[in-house]
């Protein structure tokens, strides 16, 4: 029951139904506040006992520290939306179709190529740079 959130100040979602409660979603304290209720355990980092990492389409979009870790240990990433949707139906619903992890690798997969474009190669000076070697020959001198 382990679970993560992001910790982004941008958590307004750009999916909006037309619920008025909407809202208890859109930040992280109240989602926490939802999330505890249930049982769950809120873990601020990505480590190998947490079962999903909760986030916004935002924090996809931006690949936030905890997506890449997330996709680094194989943790299911998923849309806050079934948090709504658990919630509404009264019960733990299938998670499938609100999984995000391979949305998630292919915006890391394509950011990481434009960054490769951008640069020519690795300067070394990212140490976050996705696990990517650059594939240009460095000179020996």
């Amino acid at each position: 029951k382990s679970c993560t959130t992001p910790t982004s100040s941008n958590t307004s979602s750009n999916n909006t139904n037309d619920d008025d409660d909407d809202e208890q979603y859109e930040t992280l304290k109240s989602l926490k506040t939802i999330l505890k209720s249930t049982g769950a355990t809120i873990s601020p980092q990505v480590h190998k006992k947490v079962h999903y990492l909760i986030c916004t389409q935002s924090a996809i979009d931006n690949l936030t520290q905890r997506i890449r870790q997330a996709i680094k240990r194989n943790v299911d990433i998923v849309s806050v939306d079934w948090v709504k949707k658990c919630m509404q139906d009264n019960k733990r619903v299938d998670v499938t179709s609100y999984l995000w992890n391979e949305v998630a690798r292919e915006i890391m997969v394509e950011k990481e190529r434009e960054k490769k474009k951008k640069s020519g190669s690795s300067d070394g000076n990212d140490a976050d740079d996705g696990g990517y070697d650059s594939d240009i020959p460095q000179d020996d001198n």
